[in-house]
């Protein structure tokens, strides 16, 4: 609540934090009762994003631009740019892209190793391309931060689960098999 002074200023009521010890504040930062937080997220907050985003809060997820009108999409497609950046200069990588290695379905990381991502093999969705905003048919990029301990679960195309989405199975089976593995990670 806010207080108005005679001229006009505007006073904020300051609540001091709680004063805790070390390990009092440790426990806090792992379980916070009173938001209902583990290690600062909670259940909706964890690593599952997109790229372009909208910066106003009441567009929600709705990405809106007339593709004819190159100054319209610009917004997004410089979102995009600055969200890949790292991945064009690998000096932005953390550490300095050094623990990088070029992998893949064959070839796993090493320990203490990422995966190289090449954007240039992300077509038609590169900047030279522009991410499909030109063509009405944009592109939405996935954003996965680091799960500890998640390791992705392996498919073979002719041997997928049961339990998944049909329309999952059909796109899978229909995906050029020159384009991906024979095993599936999902």
């Amino acid at each position: 609540m806010t207080s108005v002074e005679e001229d006009d200023v505007y006073e904020f009521p300051y609540v001091r934090p709680e004063k805790r010890g070390l390990i009092e504040s440790w426990k806090r930062e792992l379980w916070n009762p009173e938001t209902r937080q583990i290690l600062g997220r909670t259940g909706k907050s964890w690593g599952l994003g997109f790229r372009p985003i909208s910066d106003e809060v009441s567009a929600g997820a709705l990405i809106w631009y007339q593709a004819s009108n190159e100054s319209n999409y610009r917004r997004w497609t410089d979102q995009l740019d600055k969200f890949l950046e790292p991945y064009h200069v690998a000096q932005k990588l953390p550490g300095g892209g050094k623990n990088q290695q070029v992998c893949d379905f064959d070839q796993p990381p090493q320990d203490g190793k990422v995966c190289e991502v090449n954007v240039k093999n992300f077509q038609p969705c590169t900047m030279e391309m522009g991410y499909g905003f030109n063509r009405s048919s944009p592109c939405i990029f996935i954003k996965l931060n680091k799960i500890y301990g998640w390791v992705p679960e392996f498919y073979e195309r002719n041997k997928l689960p049961e339990d998944i989405p049909e329309d999952l199975k059909i796109h899978i089976l229909k995906t050029n098999p020159k384009e991906v593995s024979e095993d599936v990670s999902l």
